[in-house]
């Protein structure tokens, strides 16, 4: 990331202060070459599918699986706006592995 990049929980920040309704890019410093995600206010950082497509990266704590009583545990899963700080740079930076992994493997 150059000198006078901020940092990915920076760029966040004055996203979330700013209230966009509109995706943002983020700059990531990704094996010494930006990277940058692009971030949706409400839904989080945009991924790349293998097909072409696109999907937004979800934060997922647990899955909720069903017992033999019928009772199930309570979802773990946060919405974007209820990541902390450190929450949504891990999902940020993670995009952009994943992002760049896509495009190298089809290069």
């Amino acid at each position: 990331m150059s000198e006078d990049q901020p940092d990915v929980s920076s760029q966040l920040l004055v996203m979330k202060m700013v209230n966009s309704e509109h995706l943002t890019p983020v700059t990531v410093d990704y094996n010494g070459k930006d990277e940058t995600v692009m971030v949706h206010p409400e839904h989080g950082p945009v991924i790349n599918r293998s097909d072409g497509g696109t999907e937004f990266l979800r934060h997922y704590l647990g899955r909720t699986i069903q017992s033999p009583g019928r009772m199930s545990c309570p979802k773990l899963n946060k919405n974007w706006n209820d990541l902390t700080v450190t929450e949504s740079e891990v999902l940020v930076c993670l995009a952009a592995k994943m992002n760049a992994k896509l495009r190298e493997r089809f290069s």
